[in-house]
């Protein structure tokens, strides 16, 4: 089952590098103890060299085995799995600049067994399919010895059961909070740093009570993500709760949207990525469906933002965040 490092809510923000370099140590520890264990092994097993004696010369005495330079460990191999295209792109720079500052200062107390460590990175674009691509490149042509990401609840599901778990690679996503990844077959080796949504959920639903909101409607994406956290929140929200699924890619979310409103719902929480979430915001504002917003770590955008800067104004929403 996959094991939450730690990740209590708080004011999100500047913790992010912490976040991922607390991902990458993981990883790190991890995969040393996977590249070390088969050479550790063979040595405590192999046999006692044998002492031979005959009546001309002494006894042989038993010498340490050498290592030759050939022989010796390689250089520990991270591959990141971001996105630099699709729907979360805005965040692919931002994950690498973390792993890469995690990265320098292990290389700067010495690297790993006084080898630097080294970094290749993916783009999954969001993608399962592209997730489970990428990845089984990392793992199979670069050799990566453990991944950092996907950054996505599917794209994790996706690359665990179909490439990391079967190889035998430790997996540390930073980001994907489906409730479903606890129950995967990983065998061992899949974690996550960040909080599942089934701790998001509720620390919503309470936001939107104390927000004085008695009817909610939810509009998700249609995925293990936007499932798992729309059915959290509607679990432990105290008022009536609506909640409609929206498939990935559609032109617009406007027949949702006046469902949920016709359903007497008062405030719109989405729970989605950014450029899904521009397009119903636009549509919801434009058509005067609603006029208040609760938002999820899936919609903390800076791009959101910045394209409605009076519509968002005020605006509240969940997320994970490192504790202080």
């Amino acid at each position: 089952m996959t094991r939450a490092i730690s990740a209590p809510f708080g004011a999100a923000g500047g913790g992010a590098i912490r976040l991922f370099a607390l991902a990458l140590a993981a990883a790190l520890a991890f995969g040393l103890a996977a590249a070390c264990g088969g050479d550790d092994q063979q040595q405590a097993e192999a046999p006692p060299p044998q002492q031979q004696q005959d009546d001309s010369a002494p006894a042989a005495s038993a010498q340490p085995v050498q290592q030759d330079d050939e022989e010796e460990l390689p250089a520990l191999k991270i591959g990141l799995l971001s996105t630099y295209t699709g729907p979360l792109a805005e965040f692919g720079p931002v994950t690498e600049n973390g792993v890469r500052l995690a990265i320098k200062h292990i290389n700067d107390a010495g690297g790993v067994f006084g080898k630097p460590v080294e970094l290749v990175t993916g783009d999954t674009a969001a993608d399962p399919n592209t997730a489970i691509e990428e990845a089984r490149r990392l793992i199979e042509i670069e050799g990566v010895h453990a991944l950092v990401g996907p950054l996505t609840s599917g794209a994790t599901i996706a690359v665990t059961e179909a490439v990391s778990a079967a190889s035998r690679v430790p997996l540390v996503s930073p980001s994907a909070t489906s409730p479903q990844l606890s129950l995967i077959e990983d065998d061992g080796y899949t974690f996550r740093s960040t909080v599942s949504d089934a701790a998001q959920g509720p620390i919503l639903a309470q936001l939107a009570v104390d927000e004085g909101y008695t009817n909610a409607g939810v509009i998700y994406i249609n995925d293990a993500y936007g499932q798992g956290l729309a059915d959290s929140f509607l679990n432990a929200y105290g008022g009536l709760g609506s909640a409609i699924g929206f498939r990935d890619g559609e032109a617009s979310y406007l027949s949702e949207l006046r469902q949920l409103a016709a359903d007497g719902a008062q405030v719109l929480i989405g729970v989605a990525f950014p450029t899904e979430a521009e397009i119903f915001i636009r549509e919801a504002v434009e058509n005067d469906l609603f006029s208040r917003f609760l938002f999820v770590d899936g919609t903390k955008s800076e791009e959101l933002v910045a394209a409605f800067p009076d519509a968002l104004e005020g605006s509240k929403g969940t997320a994970p965040s490192p504790g202080p």
